[in-house]
């Protein structure tokens, strides 16, 4: 999940249609720092709308009640904040999220780290007002307490702790990921088997739109927020996306990206502006955009490819902007800008 806004993906799910949308169910809300947004195609009533509403609404809150960083007694605040060498029981939330991310860190080699966090906070991407970039030494400082090997975790009862000290996780960049999950599996039971969900500008969806056709998407061109570079189209996605042309923080001239490789504990310095990553599961989704966007097309791609991901790369060049797919991606990917896969 990113607090901040991710790049938009445009929404096109009646592309083809003259459905009217008030035939559609709509329930929307605001949570997390951002907005969702839930389309459904299936016949409700009145009091099961209602129902489905609050249980999403409640959802969210208790989501938010355990991943934010901007709550001192959020769960995973509480957690950051506990003492080397204890074991903290934890919810099933935080284990499986955590627990991802640590075997995501191994696949990307350490450019997808949860244990970032030190990290972040001597950036201070979000903060407001004057910035500037924090000093080498405050870097290497940060970076010391890195390490998924000092974090442990235990099943019996749900536990986790840290075996160095400082060392706190930074769970952002795969909670849309998996509240979309949480949601999807919230509307099953109430009979809702058709439904489009977009969790900050990141979207999941199943089954298909009231006229029986597939959903449909498409993703914004980076260098242009009137035009599209790609669509998909199916009825079991998800498709997120990060990009780092619109966040970020400039100082004496230069521009920082707003991801930090923990790597090299810098910001990243290539150019891919932007990467999304189509999948059934919405958390792996989430998580392989950001870590893509980080490892870059030349170390990316070809572990997108070994893993059979479906990716498309948007970089700006010398000769202009560039598209690249994977192998997976050709199947689920289409490109409308002419660009050439």
């Amino acid at each position: 999940m990113r607090f901040s806004a991710p790049l938009l993906i445009l929404l096109m799910s009646f592309l083809g249609s003259s459905l009217l949308a008030d035939e559609y169910v709509m329930i929307q809300g605001a949570a997390m720092g951002t907005r969702y947004s839930i389309k459904i195609a299936d016949p409700m009533s009145p009091a099961l709308q209602e129902q489905a509403s609050t249980r999403i609404r409640e959802e969210v809150e208790r989501l938010e009640s355990i991943f934010s960083l901007y709550r001192a007694n959020s769960e995973i605040s509480r957690w950051n904040e506990a003492e080397e060498g204890i074991w903290m029981e934890v919810s099933e939330d935080l284990y499986s999220v955590a627990k991802f991310a640590t075997e995501l860190r191994e696949q990307t080699k350490g450019a997808f780290d949860p244990t970032i966090r030190p990290l972040t906070r001597v950036w201070r991407m979000g903060d407001l007002g004057p910035w500037s970039p924090p000093s080498k030494t405050m870097v290497d400082e940060a970076r010391q307490r890195l390490g998924t090997d000092k974090l442990e975790f235990r099943l019996t009862p749900r536990s986790m702790r840290k075996q160095k000290a400082g060392l706190q996780i930074d769970l952002n960049a795969l909670v849309e990921g998996w509240s979309i999950q949480q949601i999807k599996m919230l509307l099953s039971p109430l009979g809702c088997k058709h439904m489009f969900i977009s969790f900050g500008g990141e979207l999941a969806w199943v089954g298909n739109r009231i006229d029986g056709k597939p959903w449909r998407a498409g993703i914004e061109d980076p260098k242009d927020r009137l035009k599209l570079y790609a669509t998909v189209e199916g009825n079991n996605f998800s498709v997120f996306t990060s990009g780092t042309y619109r966040q970020g923080r400039e100082h004496d001239g230069k521009r920082y990206s707003h991801l930090i490789d923990p790597r090299t504990g810098y910001p990243v310095v290539h150019d891919v502006i932007a990467v999304s990553v189509v999948d059934l599961d919405p958390m792996r989704a989430d998580g392989w955009a950001t870590a893509l966007l980080i490892l870059g097309v030349e170390e990316g791609k070809p572990i997108a490819e070994e893993l059979g991901l479906s990716v498309s790369w948007v970089q700006e060049t010398a000769n202009g902007v560039q598209f690249t797919l994977s192998k997976q991606a050709r199947k689920s990917i289409e490109l409308v800008t002419g660009g050439k896969p």
